[in-house]
């Protein structure tokens, strides 16, 4: 087997250092952040008449209303073309069937 050297020529010494976009966060910053989370979800799930013990359950995984009213598209865009068209259909079935 032959012996293999090392080559220190090929070797870069990089320093880690904080770049500016990364910060330290304090404990006020996660709790504010935890709350502010877990207070969104809890309006959620009264509104959709869901029960809970305590508050913390929502501190972890996904609660959202996937109603259309409740997305933020909805509220600014309006309704998709796709959901006009099926509208107007179900008026369109309710006329011939009234």
């Amino acid at each position: 087997m032959e012996n293999i050297q090392f080559n220190e020529d090929f070797v870069e010494e990089t320093e880690v250092t904080e770049t500016e976009t990364s910060k330290k966060r304090s404990r006020a910053y996660h709790r504010h952040h935890r709350r502010r989370v877990i207070n969104r979800k809890k309006e959620i799930a009264k509104r959709t008449s869901y029960y809970f013990q305590h508050a913390g359950v929502f501190d972890k995984g996904k609660v959202h209303c996937s109603c259309g009213y409740c997305n933020p598209k909805y509220k600014t865009h309006g309704p998709k073309l796709s959901d006009l068209k099926k509208l107007e259909y179900q008026k369109e079935e309710l006329v011939l069937y009234s």
